[in-house]
């Protein structure tokens, strides 16, 4: 015979049971949006998923030799090593800086790392500290579109030089290069207000086919070097550069504006002494890290 209680404590099992269908459906979809979280960023404003051309997430342990050199190269040289540095490692001159490139200062963890080190085997060369590259030269080139970059800077209170950068691959005419981001430089040198502190400054510069130069500078609302931030351009040759942090436009130029493709640069540098008059000098912390994320480029249209 059947307990009226019975029929009750069934509809309850029955609901306990659904609720518990609904929670592992929540926690099922939570487990999808962390995951997709973790497939990269999203695009940048006014682009697609389906525009992307280019994305490097760094995964695994190992630089992929299809999108990156270990060595600093472009504007019509493979390598930029005429400073009688041995093969495989490069330099930018001793004039401005006073870093050279090895390959061994590059390592991939799920994630890209340049480090940098105090290095006296070559100051006889001018060079006091060994640190990494990352460029596209002969792998990828900029045409058109959007480059976004998910990067967590070196400090650069103390003469570190971390730098996103853009050059062309040929060696035409005019220095054919933009600067993202080059950190370090000195409230003075970027006409922002005394005691702005240098690892809330970004600048980017453009650099014309005419071997002129122009700069926009922002103050950061917290340090670049400490987290991941994104750091964006977007290029329409004849027509545009726009520089972007974290999707705020920061540089805009429209005037006398480069057709060349362009070759993605990320370095971690050491200012020279005589950059005294417009960046930061001293001796950076041993090691000094530059961590990227990720790098993606969009095309103009799908």
């Amino acid at each position: 015979m059947n307990h009226p209680l019975w029929g009750r404590r069934k509809r309850i099992k029955q609901l306990v049971l659904a609720c518990l269908i609904v929670a592992l459906v929540v926690l099922g979809a939570l487990e999808i949006v962390t995951i997709g979280d973790a497939t990269g960023m999203a695009p940048p404003a006014g682009y697609s998923a389906g525009q992307l051309i280019f994305d490097d997430r760094f995964s695994g342990a190992s630089l992929s030799s299809a999108h990156w050199n270990t060595f600093m190269g472009g504007q019509g040289d493979p390598i930029w090593n005429s400073d009688g540095l041995p093969a495989g490692d490069s330099a930018a001159g001793a004039h401005f800086h006073q870093t050279y490139f090895s390959p061994s200062q590059v390592t991939v963890n799920d994630g890209l790392t340049l480090t940098m080190v105090p290095d006296t085997t070559y100051s006889s060369l001018g060079y006091g500290y060994r640190s990494g590259v990352v460029t596209t030269d002969d792998r990828f080139t900029l045409r058109s579109g959007y480059v976004q970059i998910k990067a967590k800077m070196s400090d650069a209170s103390r003469g570190g030089w971390p730098a996103i950068w853009f050059i062309d691959p040929s060696s035409g005419g005019g220095s054919q290069e933009i600067d993202l981001q080059e950190g370090g430089f000195t409230p003075t040198g970027t006409g922002l207000r005394s005691g702005t502190p240098e690892n809330n400054i970004f600048v980017s510069t453009y650099h014309t086919p005419s071997d002129s130069q122009s700069d926009f500078s922002y103050v950061t609302p917290e340090p670049m070097n400490a987290g991941f931030n994104i750091y964006g351009i977007e290029y329409i040759p004849g027509r545009s550069i726009k520089t972007y942090f974290n999707g705020r436009l920061v540089g805009s130029w429209t005037q006398n504006i480069s057709t060349t493709p362009y070759e993605i640069v990320i370095w971690n540098t050491q200012a020279s002494a005589n950059t005294s008059g417009f960046h930061t000098t001293g001796e950076s912390a041993n090691p000094s890290d530059l961590s990227v994320a990720e790098v993606q480029a969009y095309a103009l249209s799908p």
